[in-house]
């Protein structure tokens, strides 16, 4: 009984310290919106008819993907999260940071992944041999409008990537993109490969490959929704998915 009032007491305390540190936040926001600031501020979801991510399924059914973000100058601090909508248990939430520098983009997120049935799903476990978290580091470049190509380099430095033995698989992927436009549409052919065997997969070789295409669906004259389309492919899964996407 005590220390089930002891950690109520702890949640109270955290709770306040929370909603102190918004006010704070948001006054300093409302503050800098009143001239040219370097603050920005985004929300929003995305409904995809499938959650595959880097080739994997990571469900069957419709997910809802909502997402936070808030950035000064170079620095985005953001979350973002996925909610199955069908009887699948398995749900994630992720945190980043990130520091962009000219076409340069460093990012550590921090994977959350649970099954939303057993109470043994601790967001605050972070001990290395028992945590359902994994850190990704990685490294995106971005190019300028007359040469747009897209490249993305992962490596998963800790938490639950391991291999039977216990040892770090350090997994690691890299994505190649090129966008362009086609009657209005955003066109992306794009292909990623894990470079070893890890998380991914068994062995080395391409696991996400595919295209996606992105418009403006317009429902009224002020009022449009983005759509988007990828036809995504697992070559060493020999997988093939399509997925929707409506962006709110």
């Amino acid at each position: 009984m005590k220390n089930f009032k002891t950690t109520i007491s702890m949640l109270k305390r955290i709770i306040i310290l929370f909603f102190f540190i918004i006010i704070i936040f948001s006054g300093k926001l409302y503050a800098q919106s009143e001239e040219n600031s370097d603050w920005n501020a985004s929300i929003g979801t995305d409904i995809v008819s499938r959650y595959i991510w880097r080739g994997i399924s990571s469900s069957k059914t419709p997910a809802l993907q909502p997402y936070l973000e808030v950035s000064y100058k170079g620095v985005t601090i953001g979350t973002w999260a996925s909610y199955t909508m069908g009887e699948e248990t398995l749900q994630e939430v992720d945190l980043y940071i990130s520091y962009s520098l000219g076409n340069f983009t460093l990012t550590i997120s921090d994977y959350f992944v649970y099954e939303d049935t057993l109470a043994s799903s601790s967001f605050y476990n972070y001990d290395e041999n028992t945590t359902s978290h994994i850190l990704d580091a990685q490294l995106s470049f971005e190019g300028p409008e007359s040469f747009p190509i897209k490249a993305t380099l992962s490596t998963l430095v800790y938490g639950a990537d391991k291999n039977i033995n216990g040892d770090k698989n350090y997994s690691t992927y890299i994505e190649l993109g090129y966008p362009f436009i086609i009657n209005d549409i955003s066109i992306m052919p794009f292909a990623g490969a894990a470079l070893n065997s890890g998380l991914y997969n068994s062995k080395a070789g391409f696991i996400n490959c595919g295209i996606t295409g992105e418009a403006e669906i317009n429902i009224t004259e002020n009022f449009s929704i983005p759509l988007g389309v990828s036809l995504i492919t697992n070559p060493l899964d020999e997988n093939v998915f399509v997925v929707v996407k409506l962006s709110f």
